[in-house]
């Protein structure tokens, strides 16, 4: 019984083979109005991006300000809305294989880098796997205490795997 492409993928992502979908190289940049799909990823050019070294919280995801639910996933999205609302998005690919053929990038709005800017605003959290560069911010936002760090939360990405979704984005 021949294995599905998705199954393929799967097992090469278990095993630790290089996954690569040929959509995009490293150094790739995708320019133009962008629509927000989800807190973290956008469209842009014709291409999906997932905001590289942050990682927002999920949908359906609630965080706790002194002790009272607040929907920080449609804040979160709201805020990556106003924040590509006006002008083209510049977004570098950071050349990361991806088996939804999504890309990876540090995205701008003139001389503001998005990523950097969720995640001063509390509203993203460095995801260091992937990279240390929003670190410095994320410290600066906890001790703004803006954001999520306002009150309590899960980390998104132990939020997926405490639902049995993958950690990956």
């Amino acid at each position: 019984m021949p294995i599905s492409f998705l199954g393929t993928i799967l097992t090469a992502l278990i095993i630790g083979l290089p996954v690569t979908p040929g959509n995009a190289d490293e150094g790739d940049v995708f320019t133009g109005m962008a629509r927000v799909i989800d807190s973290d990823m956008l469209e842009v050019d014709g291409k999906r991006i997932i905001l590289f070294g942050v990682d927002a919280m999920d949908r359906n995801q609630t965080c706790y300000i002194k002790g009272k639910a607040w929907d920080c996933w449609a804040v979160g999205a709201r805020e990556l809305q106003i924040l590509v609302a006006n002008e083209p998005v510049s977004c570098e690919d950071q050349g990361i294989p991806d088996p939804f053929l999504r890309v990876y990038a540090v995205c701008n709005v003139g001389t503001v880098d998005i990523n950097e800017a969720l995640v001063k605003s509390g509203l993203a959290l460095a995801f260091r796997r992937q990279s240390k560069n929003y670190v410095a911010a994320e410290k600066a936002a906890k001790e703004d205490g803006v954001g999520v760090w306002q009150g309590e939360f899960i980390a998104p990405w132990k939020w997926r795997l405490m639902r049995g979704a993958p950690t990956a984005r």
